[in-house]
């Protein structure tokens, strides 16, 4: 009996989503007789250190700067986002929306390259609470800010496409399948206007 080849084969198996430990078996000799005997071998188990990669992932948040978030509400919302976009990496896109009384593409959906974070931080520590609260209009904006990514993906099938200088325009160059698009609000949840379809 060929017992190299099954020691090849065990140690060339592919660990498979989910698998903790590696197994490989290899025994003393390369072949065996048919007749019953001792068979000792070197069995090694290791733990598998590569974590799975997460999926990418195409952000909008949307933020509340409306008078009622003042004080400690714009801070958290500030801190919050900060620390997402520090989770961000070259393969995600992220998008910010803002609302008070009026409803502003603070940061279109974009790839976050170095550069894109350093914008996208900017972009949230100048956020000011002020002024009446168009949630329903904020909402809407990021929600459109998805559907237009997603669009996009459909149109160019997964095709190329290029970045700016901040990583701008590239969503076409991932397959759809591999992005997560959401849509987060960030808001204390009082709406007093806004009134448009989406």
């Amino acid at each position: 009996m060929e017992a190299a080849e099954g020691a090849v084969a065990a140690e060339g198996a592919e660990a498979q989503p989910g698998d903790v430990l590696s197994v490989s078996v290899i025994p003393e000799y390369d072949q065996y007789g048919l007749d019953a005997q001792t068979v000792r071998a070197v069995v090694s188990i290791k733990a598998i250190t590569e974590v799975p990669k997460r999926a990418r992932v195409a952000l909008t948040c949307v933020l509340d700067r409306s008078g009622s978030m003042a004080g400690s509400l714009i801070r958290l919302v500030q801190k919050t986002c900060h620390f997402l976009i520090d989770q961000l990496n070259d393969d995600d896109f992220l998008g910010l929306i803002s609302y008070s009384g009026d409803v502003r593409e603070d940061l279109p959906l974009i790839r976050m390259t170095t550069a894109a974070r350093t914008v996208a931080h900017a972009v949230v520590e100048e956020l000011v609470a002020t002024d009446s609260t168009a949630l329903y209009d904020g909402l809407v904006a990021g929600v459109r800010q998805q559907m237009e990514a997603e669009t996009e993906l459909g149109s160019c099938g997964g095709g190329g496409g290029g970045g700016g200088a901040t990583g701008s325009l590239s969503l076409s160059s991932l397959p759809a399948s591999q992005l997560v698009h959401s849509c987060f609000l960030f808001t204390d949840g009082e709406a007093t206007d806004g009134t448009n379809p989406i």
